[in-house]
């Protein structure tokens, strides 16, 4: 599961790459360094006798570690945390996700996961764009292109998820004779793609487990 956690880390700096969110406005550089130090901590730091196991999925296991760390990444981007709850389901979520994906034949090809790491290395180009990934590295205490290698890793799973939800964003826009886009998509396309998922992941209610105290 330390593995796996470093993938949601991984994907949270990859979206703010990829969307462009590369200003101070956004976050304190030098928070970034922080960031890679929960990265670095998330491989290091052994699996003790108290950190509970709070959830299982499908032969998922999540501990009550991954929530410290995933509460302190929502601080650093001073972002208001969800309950222990709600991100144990966030995180079971992408899970099942990528698992519709491929059972959908949704995967990613080699064109399109070289296009993503292209994308991340523009955004490198950049100069705030070279000053956070530089922190980020410094703080997880691995090389530029160890970060390109994990994004490559990563990159079919992030992009199986969006191309199911584009999937089902261009079923409903067909339809409904609405026009499919991806910037200011229509409001009751979104929300139907909302539903939809919600609909998928209630659908493997009975097959989580959760081990949260009251």
């Amino acid at each position: 599961m330390k593995r796996k956690f470093s993938i949601l880390l991984l994907a949270l700096i990859c979206s703010l790459f990829l969307t462009h969110i590369v200003s101070s406005a956004v976050m304190q550089q030098s928070k970034y360094y922080s960031l890679g130090t929960i990265y670095q901590s998330n491989f290091s730091t052994p699996l003790y006798a108290n950190d509970k196991v709070v959830a299982e999925y499908n032969g998922m296991t999540i501990h009550s570690s991954i929530l410290a760390q995933q509460r302190e990444i929502y601080r650093l981007t001073d972002t208001q945390p969800p309950s222990d709850r709600e991100i144990i389901d966030q995180i079971i979520e992408k899970k099942i996700l990528e698992e519709e994906a491929a059972r959908q034949g949704l995967s990613a090809t080699q064109a399109e996961i070289d296009e993503m790491v292209q994308s991340v290395k523009d955004s490198y180009e950049l100069p705030d764009g070279k000053k956070i990934l530089d922190d980020y590295c410094q703080g997880a205490g691995i090389t530029l292109e160890e970060y390109f290698d994990l994004v490559r890793e990563q990159a079919p799973s992030i992009l199986a998820r969006r191309k199911l939800e584009t999937a089902l964003g261009q079923e409903y826009c067909q339809e409904h004779g609405l026009e499919y886009t991806k910037v200011n998509p229509p409001k009751e396309m979104t929300e139907a793609v909302d539903q939809a998922i919600e609909e998928l992941v209630q659908a493997h209610a009975d097959e989580i487990q959760y081990y949260l105290e009251d």
